[in-house]
């Protein structure tokens, strides 16, 4: 959308909202609709370090599956905080026997370098895009030379050693593309703190009045030359009109690893098996405003790998995605994503990305999808971007554009 007027973001607050305009053409059916699908307000509290959200936006959270709300959100925003301390990296600590010089570097080319005192050091802000293996070199001031090597890899769960993380979120739920909110209300927060250098704890809660109660909590673990490794438990009770308390339990495992040699991040994101009478919120949901549609998660595995190419200024990704269901037909998706950057005259980060993705269904036909999206920023400084979308999907192409 267009730069909002001064009036209508006063101070540090800003007005956002998003609007979709959807074209579908098929041999039988031309149809066209535009609507404007969320508005919310956001300011930054930088004497707490967090970012406060108001209005009608989605539920965003590493631990429980998303959905949209109307409500209010109050949550850690790291770029209230020095770049070099934003978002995860390990600390480096050793001893330097006479004032020193620290050299960490990562495929030859230095990153970071400071001056210590003798005795013990502790190098904690590295950057967060800081990933892989990592060179030390402590140079004594006598010449003497000591090397070692780290490793940095990070998953959604790991906070600095000392910090803390955390997110609180209340609302009224609503269906997508809808203004009107479902007659509950829901309480969540979650915190992620950093035990120690490699390890993390995170845990949440969330509540909606004497019908749903979750609780998860996890340990993220840097492992090194290993990767990068969580594992939680989400507990969860759900009470629906007709029928007993159901209770049960998700288990999931996140991994992530930096390929030094290549660049390539890959991501095991996540084997996940839930019990027959475990529901997330959004399913919880489903179940009481939409039964017939409701589908319970048995059992689901992601794989995703990323591969830039710097010449080129290219990302590619692909992805597979397999999910079992207590009352439906497995599916196995498979998805390649290609992506880039460029700047045409007085346009600039033109965002373009063309994908082909995949769904098999037993005992179906394949569902075959090409995507095509292009995202334009403008207004002033560019914080606002219009965002185009085409979907072919034989015998239909559908358009989606969005304004933001």
């Amino acid at each position: 959308m267009p730069t909002v007027p001064p009036e209508l973001t006063p101070g540090a607050w800003r007005l956002r909202s998003d609007y979709q305009l959807n074209k579908t053409d098929s041999e039988d059916n031309h149809d066209q609709s535009g609507e404007i699908s969320r508005t919310y307000l956001f300011r930054p509290l930088p004497q707490l370090g967090s970012k406060l959200t108001l209005g009608e936006t989605d539920f965003s959270s590493n631990i429980f599956d998303s959905f949209s709300y109307t409500g209010a959100a109050l949550a850690s925003d790291d770029r209230m905080l020095p770049w070099e301390l934003r978002g995860y990296a390990p600390q480096i600590s050793g001893i330097a026997q006479t004032n020193a010089t620290v050299t960490i570097s990562q495929s030859g080319r230095v990153i970071y370098q400071k001056k210590v005192p003798p005795g013990p050091f502790i190098i904690d802000d590295l950057n967060q895009s800081v990933q892989g293996t990592l060179d030390v070199k402590v140079t004594e001031e006598d010449g003497r030379v000591n090397n070692f090597q780290v490793s940095a890899a990070s998953t959604p769960f790991l906070t600095r050693q000392g910090q803390v993380r955390y997110k609180l979120t209340a609302g009224q739920p609503r269906p997508s593309m809808s203004h009107q909110t479902e007659n509950e209300t829901f309480f969540s927060n979650e915190v992620s703190w950093g035990m120690l250098s490699n390890t993390s704890l995170y845990g949440g809660l969330l509540i909606s009045g004497d019908n749903y109660h979750s609780a998860a909590m996890g340990i993220g673990q840097n492992m090194l030359w290993l990767g990068a490794l969580s594992f939680d438990v989400t507990w969860a009770s759900s009470q629906f009109d007709t029928q007993q308390d159901e209770r049960g339990l998700s288990y999931r495992f996140n991994y992530s690893k930096q390929v030094d040699a290549t660049n390539s991040t890959i991501s095991l994101a996540a084997y996940r098996f839930s019990d027959r009478h475990f529901h997330s919120y959004a399913n919880y949901l489903d179940h009481k405003y939409n039964d017939n549609d409701a589908q319970d998660e048995k059992q689901t595995i992601s794989l995703s790998v990323g591969q830039p190419i710097t010449p080129l200024n290219l990302n590619l990704y692909a992805n597979l995605l397999h999910q079992t269901w207590w009352n439906a037909d497995a599916s196995t998706t498979a998805n390649i994503t290609a992506g880039f950057n460029v700047d045409i005259g007085n346009w600039r980060d033109i965002s373009i990305s063309t994908s082909f993705n995949t769904t098999h269904y037993e005992d179906k036909d394949r569902d075959n999808q090409i995507y095509l999206s292009i995202s334009l920023p403008f207004g002033n400084g560019g914080g606002s971007v219009m965002t185009c979308k085409t979907v072919v999907t034989a015998p239909r192409t559908a358009c989606r554009g969005m304004i933001r």
